[in-house]
This record gives C-alpha cells, sequence and structure tokens, in this order.
C-alpha cells in the first residue's frame, strides 16, 4: 500500500486509504474495517499523511514519513498510549532530536504514534517515492511537422 495515499479525517479514528475522488468529497476505505465510503468534504477535513511534517527547532520541517522511518530504523519502542508526558516527549527526542518542544505538543505525540502504529500493521511502505520517469526523447522537426 503506498503512504501518499493514506489519509487523516478530523472526528474519524483510524486511517484511510484514498480510493477516488468526487467534486464534494473522497471515497476512502477504512484501514481497520476495509469498508469503503464517501466522506464529504464540506463536513470533514482531510490530511494526507504525505502531506504532514513535524516543525523543528530551526524553524524547518521534517515530513511525517522520514520521522516514521526513523522510528523503524532506530527500532525505539512505542510508549503506551496513556503514557505520561514526559514519558511521551522522551520518545520524540529519540525519534526526532531537534523537534520544536513549543510547537509539537503531548497530542500530537500521541497522534504520530498512533498512526506509526496503524501504518506497521497494514504493512504500509515507508520508502521514498520513486521520482516519476522524464521523456527526454528529442522531438526534432521533422517529426512535429
Amino acid at each position: 500500500m503506498n503512504f501518499s495515499k493514506i489519509i487523516a479525517v478530523t472526528g474519524q479514528s483510524g486511517l484511510f486509504e484514498l480510493k477516488g475522488t468526487r467534486k464534494d468529497g473522497l471515497v476512502l476505505r477504512s484501514l481497520e474495517d476495509n469498508k469503503t465510503t464517501f466522506v464529504p468534504q464540506r463536513l470533514n477535513s482531510f490530511s494526507a499523511l504525505e502531506s504532514v511534517a513535524i516543525y523543528t527547532q530551526d524553524g524547518g520541517t521534517v515530513p511525517l514519513r522520514q520521522v516514521m522511518r526513523q522510528i523503524s530504523e532506530l527500532s525505539l519502542v512505542l510508549p503506551a498510549s496513556n503514557a505520561s508526558p514526559a514519558e511521551l516527549r522522551d520518545f520524540m527526542i529519540m525519534a526526532l532530536p531537534d523537534h520544536d518542544r513549543e510547537k509539537v505538543y503531548t497530542s500530537d505525540i500521541k497522534k504520530l504514534i498512533k498512526w506509526y502504529n496503524s501504518v506497521q500493521k497494514h504493512q504500509i511502505d515507508l520508502s521514498d517515492p520513486e521520482p516519476e520517469a522524464i521523456d527526454t526523447t528529442e522531438i526534432t522537426e521533422e517529426e512535429s511537422k
């Protein structure tokens, strides 16, 4: 499954796979129960995990995909869902040492852990997407006529 097609919907638990679009919303498949449903845009906000990033102390951001890969590569032990704010912050320091401690809230860390667990459970590929091939074939004047 492709990470770039994973969507979070505000007000709904779990993650969804984008199956299609309509002018008034998205067709999504729940990763938890595999049910496909239409989710209207006027009632919901959507966040593609591909576009989510975590603030850093230098004023920049680090893509969520990269943070999740870091967690995986370091084989970090995830805190429990009811962990103390100090435990959650310690985890975040190991996962992304230069995260902005003022902008990254405890609730954000809990969401990161929840999403990471779901991504791992459903074996979603965290590798960077392959760049699309660019056709470098030259068109001569003869061919363009």
